[in-house]
């Protein structure tokens, strides 16, 4: 196909203006939606992965659920619910690791008490 082709598949050639709305036009308000809480979810999950990280390293422990709510200005359900999301998320990621690794490269008699 030419460039002339193309040019006339997207472009009105009585005016020589565009006849298609960009593609952001096209979605749906209910694709919208779900895009965009998708991504306050993905937002979401990397705050509570920041937190909690930040909160081990000041009380020297696991924070807990309760703990990680109270810093974020979330309820314990959320702080919950995200959480599931970490951890699954996290758990694939092992996962989809797990698929490069050779047991048998791995010597276990090097190790000393899991270390």
């Amino acid at each position: 196909m030419s460039k002339q082709a193309v040019s006339l598949t997207l472009t009105d050639p009585s005016a020589g203006t565009p006849c298609c709305p960009p593609l952001s036009e096209h979605r749906m308000p209910a694709e919208t939606a779900a895009v965009r809480d998708a991504e306050l979810l993905v937002a979401a999950a990397s705050d509570y992965e920041r937190t909690e990280l930040l909160l081990a390293r000041e009380l020297r422990r696991a924070p807990n659920e309760s703990e990680i709510a109270e810093k974020l200005e979330w309820t314990v359900e959320r702080t919950r619910y995200v959480a599931q999301v970490v951890a699954e998320a996290r758990r694939r990621h092992d996962e989809e690791l797990l698929a490069f690794i050779d047991p048998d490269a791995i010597d276990f008699d090097d190790t000393v008490d899991g270390e």
